[in-house]
């Protein structure tokens, strides 16, 4: 077992060395981790009520964090930074901060610039999941199916896959299959630590996902196990007498005690305003059309109501197992029936309770589901392990455990081109993107030249920040001018990791713009970046702008034009992106950056050493009456 998660590990590890750059799945949480990593700093944020939708800008004074005092971490847990590790949000019951996230920005804080160590808390998750299932095996049958129960899952890429993904989607099915095993554990409710675990973990179920959706998620997963545990625990016969107190302290009173006592410390760990909110997303989730429009507008079979009732079967044999883990999935149901296996009602009702609820539930998505996954892998292990003659049955095994981590390699580390047609078919049977549901690629997802270019870019900023401007607490300022959010959330996200001194703002989101840049000015900035298919030299070409000006929804009174004209127009030099060009046509690597004069704001020459001034500078009164230069116009109406 050992063994396993160390290559786990491994491969993930090689994986984020060369993919740094976070794919999207949904909403893209993770841009939340460098926003609370300064606040875990001490920096003080422009807008106190900060949250998922309401991110916000760090300003000095920096007042330390209180992390070897716990008087001063419970002050900061009750109404300080900490805070948003224990309430939801109020807009539509999204989760402040999300326990991966801040458990992302905790380590970014302890570990500053190491973007990987960051990245690697879902593998984290994957590692506890494969745990999980580990002893789940070991509770049903013995540690020969946890085993290969927990060999099987490491190849399916609804878990190496969402491993790499710097979401919660991953450690909400973590946390699901983590609450069966305590479930196991507990011996029909008469284990005090197994139940307080529980209930711990349960209270911490609520705040890991990045809605309290997700919360109703490991909700449906554990519903069935845990009425059938219950219901086990008070009509489980008494033990016969033996004289010992502890026979007599696990009777019917015992049980009936233990659940009072769970009873009411769950209720008064439950968020009520999060489980009624979670209650209404639910619903409302039942209620929506029964095919969504943009799926039904694509017409044919895949728009039709009947495929989109078998989306999550659909999506285990493309995206959650894959054709090849798909086979012996099937094989191992055909011999599950002669399979040795305790508490087998329980792993029925693991799997077919949310499988049901997801498939009657009109909304979908290709990540509501996984909960439903951990099961599979464990009902095909015990069916191969059931086979009865010893030498097919470890040929069998063997090759299912080969395919498995063959899965977790090849997937991993070939290209998509690299491919051939044939092994294409069982890489990806349904293209990618030609069904909705299938909008999230969970192999190689961001294995795109124009991503690589960026995140190249952004690996070629850090270095030379390193040598032009040494890290310290001071803060640094760097105004973002980004083509759609493709690239905003990564890049925002990459930068404010690798130098948790620089406060990343992008002059085109719809919110900073609404709060017409509050408590900025544009003396405050040091770097200008204009990104587009990686960093782009400035300005903005006039197909750029024009594509800018019609979908950011420029408003009447937009701040934009005005913001950047006096970013510009200003006396301090900004330091902004380089082209050069090699002999043979490419971009050179060096130097990155040079100083833009604001007489000039045209590409400068490549060769020029760049280096940085520091000269203080008094804030203009108003920066909204200057001009702006031609190649700042991209919205006209000034605020």
């Amino acid at each position: 077992m050992f063994l396993l998660l160390a290559g786990v590990v491994l491969v993930n590890s090689l994986y984020l060395w060369e993919f740094q750059y976070p794919p999207h799945s949904s909403h893209d949480t993770y841009l939340g981790v460098p926003v609370y990593q300064k606040l875990f700093q001490g920096y003080e944020p422009e807008d106190q009520d900060y949250g998922f939708f309401t991110p916000t800008w760090f300003h000095e004074p920096r007042e330390p964090f209180p992390w070897t005092s716990l008087a001063g971490l419970l002050q900061e847990a009750r109404f300080g930074r900490l805070s948003g590790f224990f309430r939801n949000s109020r807009l539509f019951g999204w989760v402040d901060m999300p326990l991966p996230i801040g458990l992302q920005a905790v380590v970014a804080t302890l570990w500053p610039g190491r973007i990987i160590l960051a990245e690697l808390v879902p593998t984290f998750y994957l590692v506890i999941l494969l745990l999980a299932i580990y002893g789940i095996g070991r509770r049903l049958a013995d540690a020969r199916l946890g085993l290969l129960s927990a060999c099987l899952a490491a190849g399916y890429p609804a878990f190496f896959g969402f491993s790499r993904y710097q979401e919660p989607h991953l450690p909400v099915v973590a946390t699901g299959t983590l609450l069966i095993y305590l479930l196991l554990a507990s011996r029909g409710l008469t284990r005090w630590w197994a139940v307080s675990g529980f209930l711990l973990l349960a209270w911490m179920a609520g705040h890991t996902g990045e809605s309290v959706a997700d919360s109703a998620s490991v909700a449906l997963a554990v519903a069935g196990p845990l009425l059938l545990t219950v219901m086990a625990a008070i009509f489980a016969p008494m033990p016969r007498a033996s004289g010992s107190p502890v026979a007599s302290w696990r009777g019917l009173g015992f049980r009936l005690a233990l659940l009072a006592v769970a009873l009411v410390l769950g209720l008064l760990l439950v968020d009520l305003g999060a489980l009624r909110s979670m209650a209404i997303k639910v619903l409302d989730g039942f209620l929506d059309p029964a095919v969504q429009d943009d799926v039904r507008a694509q017409g044919g079979v895949l728009g039709s109501t009947w495929f989109w009732y078998c989306t999550y079967p659909v999506l285990i044999a493309t995206d959650y197992l894959k054709p090849p883990m798909c086979a012996w999935l099937l094989l191992g149901l055909v011999m599950l029936p002669r399979a040795r296996l305790r508490h087998r009602l329980l792993l029925f009702l693991w799997w077919a309770v949310p499988m049901v609820a997801y498939t009657v539930m009109h909304r979908k998505a290709s990540w509501y589901a996984l909960n439903i996954v951990p099961p599979l892998s464990l009902a095909t292990a015990a069916g191969l392990l059931a086979i009865p003659r010893l030498r097919l049955r470890r040929v069998l095994v063997g090759l299912a455990a080969t395919t498995a981590i063959s899965q977790l390699v090849v997937f991993t580390f070939l290209p998509e081109s690299s491919v051939p047609d044939l092994v294409g078919l069982f890489r990806d049977p349904l293209p990618i993107h030609r069904w909705r549901l299938r909008r999230v690629d969970l192999l190689r997802p961001v294995d795109e030249p124009e991503i690589m270019q960026t995140q190249s870019d952004i690996s070629a900023f850090l270095r030379w920040m390193d040598i032009q401007v040494p890290r310290d607490e001071h803060l640094k300022y760097m105004a973002l001018v980004s083509m759609a959010y493709k690239h905003d959330y990564p890049t925002r996200y990459l930068l404010g990791l690798g130098r948790p001194d620089l406060v990343v703002v992008n002059l085109v989101d719809t919110r900073a713009r609404e709060r017409s840049y509050r408590g900025l000015c544009p003396a405050d900035f040091d770097y200008l970046v204009f990104v587009d298919h990686g960093f782009q030299v400035w300005p903005p070409g006039r197909e750029q702008r024009e594509w800018l000006s019609t979908n950011i929804q420029c408003g009447e009174r937009d701040p934009l034009s005005p913001f950047l004209g006096a970013l510009l127009a200003r006396e301090r030099r900004l330091a902004t992106w380089a082209q050069g060009q090699q002999p043979g046509g490419e971009r050179a690597a060096l130097p990155p950056f040079y100083l833009l004069d604001p007489s000039d704001p045209g590409p400068g020459p490549a060769g020029v050493e760049p280096h940085r001034v520091w000269p203080p500078l008094l804030r203009p009164a108003s920066w909204s009456n200057l001009s702006a230069p031609a190649e700042s116009r991209i919205c006209t109406s000034a605020p």
